[in-house]
């Protein structure tokens, strides 16, 4: 009796809690946590997206942002009354260094609203994401929003090579829909003493995790050589994108950006070419349309100063030039009519990235005038072949080169009126001196100034 009463009280208690806790439930991953931006805090840590944009306005490059409560910015979004776009990507795509009114996403949205009434454009972006960010986040809170077309602008932040591989920190972290463990939780959801709990024991402390490392990732750390999303995953993020969106019957259009030397070309081979490639293939086997912006800008006539405000954020003229091509798929294709819905594809190709493992390191911090830096170069292996460094000044003018003797030389730089520079390092391994086949590592942009700066080129 003792025992049984006992008992009845333990369930009695953990009822009275679990009613406790349902009156005030656990954070919902659905919604930002995090406070008002503040003028220079715009993102912080958060253990299902790594990180996120805090909501609030704020200026950013001199151009007014807004951000919803929902860590979108875009505006507040009230029920549905028309046809629904949303574009996902990173800072490309959020539309770093422009106004609000000025990023792609708003003006299809201005430009398209006779046409099709009760559009909406929601901006979907965040600096950094790579699409298993973007996964998350359409799981989150982004299919919740009832999307009848996906514009997948994903591409620059997946093939990037940095300190940390995205599904694996993913996994280290609460993870989302991508593990076991979250499936065994979700059995667990209607429990919301049990959520309070995850929340305080596991979620917390790795959101806590995520702050304080979060945008540490990419700084002074040596780089893994490997990218942030391996190619066939990148391949394997596009296809679950379409088969969702094929599922609910909305449409998907691609988006394949362009950067400074899509208009200025250096490498015939590009380490993001494969990348490109991959989404160039899924818009085939998923027949959709894919905006092929590299081909754009280079049509446009304009120089890549006008295009870009650096090496790939566009500028205001480039979300015009990106917003028009947009247009005129939707205009050509009779969308929302058409609805742009991916065909049912089988799997795609096994990628190899000859590229993977090959990671560059960016080197150091930008060094102020005056300070020395030395700035790690890749392995040359055996070193056969002369070095050569090349200056290239803000607008891309060559400012002057040199041949290097040995990587440990100190290179002093003297007091120049150029503000800025890039520096490339040329493996010139024919004999032919710096061209752009040979193999290279890129070195800044460089603050320079009245004072002297020390470069120093070291191996591995």
């Amino acid at each position: 009796m003792r025992r049984g009463a006992a008992l009845a009280l333990g369930v009695g208690a953990l009822v009275g809690i679990e009613g406790v806790c349902r009156l005030a439930p656990p954070p919902d991953p659905r919604v930002p946590t995090g406070t008002p931006a503040a003028e220079t805090i715009t993102l912080e840590g958060d253990p299902w997206l790594l990180w996120q944009l805090r909501p609030g306005d704020r200026v950013e490059q001199g151009k007014p942002v807004h951000v919803n409560e929902s860590g979108f910015r875009d505006i507040t979004r009230g029920p549905k009354s028309g046809p629904r776009v949303m574009t996902v990507g990173d800072s490309s795509v959020y539309g770093f260094g422009v106004g609000d009114d000025e990023v792609f996403s708003s003006l299809v949205q201005d430009d398209l609203a006779g046409e099709v009434p009760g559009l909406a454009v929601i901006d979907g972006a965040t600096p950094g994401w790579s699409t298993f960010q973007t996964l998350n986040m359409l799981d989150m809170r982004g299919w919740a929003l009832d999307p009848d077309l996906l514009i997948v602008g994903n591409l620059w932040s997946d093939n990037n090579f940095d300190d940390f591989v995205d599904k694996e920190l993913l996994a280290s972290y609460a993870g989302f829909a991508e593990t076991t463990g979250y499936r065994v939780r979700m059995l667990m959801a209607h429990s919301a003493l049990f959520g309070w709990l995850d929340w305080e024991l596991r979620v917390k402390p790795l959101g806590d995790r995520a702050k304080k490392v979060g945008w540490s990732m990419g700084g002074d750390s040596p780089k893994s050589g490997k990218r942030r999303v391996a190619i066939n995953d990148y391949a394997d993020n596009l296809d679950t994108l379409c088969d969702h969106v094929r599922r609910q019957h909305g449409g998907v259009l691609f988006v394949m950006l362009a950067n400074r030397e899509d208009v200025d070309p250096v490498s015939a081979d590009p380490a993001w070419g494969p990348y490109r490639r991959v989404m160039q293939d899924a818009a085939a086997r998923f027949q959709v349309p894919i905006i092929d912006v590299p081909a754009l800008v280079r049509a446009s006539g304009h120089s890549a100063d006008v295009l870009f405000m650096d090496q790939m954020h566009p500028t205001a003229l480039g979300h015009r030039l990106l917003a028009d091509a947009v247009e005129n798929v939707l205009r050509t294709r009779r969308w929302p009519q058409d609805r742009l819905e991916p065909a049912l594809a089988g799997p795609h190709a096994v990628y190899v990235d000859p590229f993977e493992g090959r990671g560059i390191d960016p080197g150091p911090p930008t060094p102020r005038a005056g300070q020395a830096a030395r700035v790690r170069v890749p392995d040359r292996g055996a070193g056969e072949g002369a070095l050569w460094l090349v200056m290239t000044g803000p607008n891309g003018e060559q400012v002057g080169s040199v041949a290097l003797g040995a990587l440990d030389v100190p290179i002093v730089l003297p007091p120049t009126p150029v503000p800025t520079a890039t520096f490339r390092l040329y493996f010139d391994r024919d004999g032919d001196g710096p061209t752009a086949g040979d193999e290279q590592r890129v070195i800044g942009p460089v603050r320079l100034g009245p004072a002297e700066i020390l470069l120093t080129f070291v191996a591995p």
